[in-house]
């Protein structure tokens, strides 16, 4: 008997240190997984970021141009309010209006 307890004993104890080996290997592979998957989430992350990024300085570059535009409005407004046109007179506005395009800038 003390055999076929031995047999059985070795035989138990080969298929316990096999499904422990399953065991750790299917915690690997799960483990491997949840790596990968963090990977491809930290990339898309990264990539949201660099967007978010340019987004950023596309509306600087935007909030930059529309204070210039403002700027440069006044400056217009002020140049043509200093003109007193008198409605009943008749004159030609021609120089004038070639005198202030020469002026004007635009870029």
């Amino acid at each position: 008997m003390n055999e076929v307890s031995a047999g059985v004993r070795l035989y138990t104890g080969r298929l316990r240190r096999r499904g422990t080996v399953a065991l750790i290997s299917n915690q690997l592979g799960a483990i491997a997984t949840s790596a990968n998957e963090r990977s491809i989430a930290r990339a898309e992350i990264d990539s949201a970021d660099h967007v978010t990024q340019q987004n950023a300085s596309m509306a600087e570059v935007c909030t930059s141009a529309s204070t210039s535009l403002v700027t440069q409005v006044r400056r217009r407004r002020q140049i043509v309010s200093e003109f007193s046109l008198d409605p009943y007179q008749e004159r030609s506005t021609r120089p004038m209006l070639t005198s202030l395009e020469s002026n004007v800038s635009w870029h």
